[in-house]
């Protein structure tokens, strides 16, 4: 039998509605091997899902549970209500800069602060992660973000955002000349700081995928899928944008291995489409002892694509090349 993953992580808020309590419940009701909890939405901060504090708090009772948000659309009467234990918040940030922090989130940056400092003061077991975007407009001021994180006592995930649009892929810093160099410096001041960081390249540089061996991706509709990547809330074929204008359209729907209110979690990891992603994946081990590639070297493995070979995107993965989230 395969290795099944542990990890639930579930979309509890989009434009189109939320995820209730109830359906929560009777997702864990068939979660007889899952050990960790991930709570997150891609397009609005959990904290508007009006059961969130309820699902946080169940789901805390039985798991290590980790809420993905902004953290600054909520008050400090509503941190009141978070659980004392059990509980991580990860919290992706732009920038420290006031004028660049409202760019991005419409929010002055002292309300993000002030809710730190409240959860840091009264609910201090929290475990606090902070996620700097890398872009364009903020990756020279990037490492304002260290002393903050240091303050807080939390460790750095650094991200590079997708791009879903030409927009989106405006505000890359991929193009930057002294890219490397910026993220050399990240690097070497977190270090200074003695601060817990996840490395990412400034090149492309193949590397295990983890989360298909780890993780359950469920949409607000129930969906199911093997990563969280590449998981929408609707099932559709999506543009991707990289250097070099590269566009790769991501075929979502092949990823597809069913509905948790539909399908039992064995009858997910046991499937021929399950079992044969898992194969793939593990013929592509040989990438994880490939050197760096240059952009441009990335960009002609981007175009020679093949369209009718099952599960191709995994070869073009930019998390899996080390190159987003």
């Amino acid at each position: 039998m395969l290795k099944k993953p542990t990890i639930l992580k579930i979309e509890v808020i989009n434009d189109k509605g939320y995820l209730t309590l109830k359906k929560f419940n009777s997702i864990l009701n068939k979660s007889k091997d899952i050990t960790n909890v991930i709570l997150y939405s891609k397009s609005i901060d959990v904290f508007n899902n009006k059961d969130i504090f309820d699902i946080i708090n169940k789901s805390c009772t039985k798991f290590p549970t980790e809420v993905i948000s902004k953290f600054n659309s909520i008050s400090t009467i509503d941190i009141d209500k978070l659980p004392t234990n059990n509980l991580s918040i990860t919290i992706p940030i732009e920038s420290i800069n006031p004028e660049l922090y409202f760019k991005y989130n419409n929010i002055e940056l002292k309300t993000l602060l002030n809710n730190l400092d409240y959860l840091v003061k009264y609910k201090n077991n929290t475990v606090l992660s902070l996620q700097p975007i890398f872009l364009k407009d903020t990756i020279q001021t990037i490492d304002k973000i260290i002393p903050i994180a240091r303050k807080y006592n939390a460790s750095i995930k650094p991200v590079y955002p997708l791009a879903l649009t030409i927009e989106d892929k405006a505000n890359l810093p991929f193009t930057l000349e002294n890219m490397y160099k910026l993220i050399e410096h990240f690097y070497l001041i977190s270090n200074h700081f003695g601060l817990m960081t996840y490395f990412r390249n400034a090149y492309p540089t193949p590397k295990t995928c983890d989360e298909f061996n780890s993780c359950y991706n469920i949409t607000l509709n129930g969906d199911v899928y093997p990563c969280s990547y590449i998981a929408q809330s609707e099932d559709k074929t999506w543009d991707e944008y990289y250097y070099d204008d590269i566009v790769v359209k991501v075929p979502q729907s092949d990823y597809l291995l069913g509905n948790i209110y539909i399908n039992s979690f064995d009858g997910l990891t046991e499937n021929k489409k399950y079992r044969k992603l898992k194969a793939i994946l593990q013929s592509y081990k040989s990438f994880e002892k490939a050197h760096p590639y240059s952009k441009a070297q990335f960009c002609i493995v981007r175009k020679n694509n093949n369209i009718n070979n099952k599960f191709w995107y995994c070869s073009h993965c930019l998390h899996k090349w080390d190159q987003a989230c």
